[in-house]
């Protein structure tokens, strides 16, 4: 007789948290280790150590959210994978799981899944320059954009692809081609990695911001994002 497929196995979470400067648990910024508050406290701009910490804090949160270890001990390494420092996409060695996060604006964002690699990104709703659009994408994928909405939904979905990759803005963004903005989310190639297979979902949480997040997974993936709040 046939081969019968095997039936899908269940859907894996990828558990995708916002929060904001501001308005963020004070909890939160009291997770990250010294060698983050480090990085922090060598950034100019006072937003950007606040959102470095905040980052650093609800990725540690999240993963005790998953894995049910105290946050405070959950570890999380960074190793550039040019040049060995200490930064670059965070690992969670020993847990089963990956993780990414983004923070644009005042908002702050993580994913945490045990899928696959996982890149997550977020951009405020906001003009953009005239030509970003010509310079990002191929023909396909311009059909029917509007907008610099719809640009910055094309822009969110490539960089999550690339920092799912650990690749990051260090390979051009036309070398990912995904869906038209209007269409739902997917990755249709990728140049250097014809065989890549993702996951990519657009987040639809918080309003002003476009987002996504791609796993490198086959495996049905079901996105649950959250505000965490005070």
């Amino acid at each position: 007789g046939c081969c019968r497929p095997a039936p899908p196995g269940p859907s894996v979470p990828c558990v995708v948290r916002w929060t904001w400067t501001g308005h963020a648990p004070g909890t939160l910024y009291d997770l990250a280790n010294d060698e983050e508050r480090g990085r922090a406290g060598s950034l100019r701009i006072p937003l950007d150590r606040e959102r470095s910490m905040l980052g650093a804090g609800l990725l540690r949160a999240t993963v005790s959210e998953l894995s049910g270890t105290p946050a405070k001990q959950v570890l999380v390494v960074h190793r550039c994978r040019f040049c060995g420092g200490p930064h670059g996409r965070p690992e969670l060695p020993g847990s089963g799981l990956h993780g990414s996060i983004s923070h644009a604006g005042q908002r702050v964002c993580v994913a945490v899944t045990g899928a696959g690699p996982v890149g997550v990104d977020i951009e405020p709703l906001a003009p953009v320059h005239p030509g970003l659009l010509a310079e990002m994408t191929g023909p396909a994928e311009r059909t029917g954009a509007a907008g610099d909405r719809d640009v910055l939904v094309l822009w969110t979905r490539k960089e999550a692809v690339l920092k799912a990759t650990g690749e990051g803005l260090s390979t051009a963004l036309t070398a990912v081609v995904v869906t038209p903005a209007a269409r739902p989310a997917a990755l249709l190639s990728h140049e250097a990695l014809p065989h890549l297979k993702c996951r990519l979902v657009d987040l639809r949480l918080q309003p002003g911001y476009a987002g996504a997040v791609a796993i490198l997974t086959t495996a049905d993936v079901h996105v649950q994002e959250r505000c965490v709040t005070p």
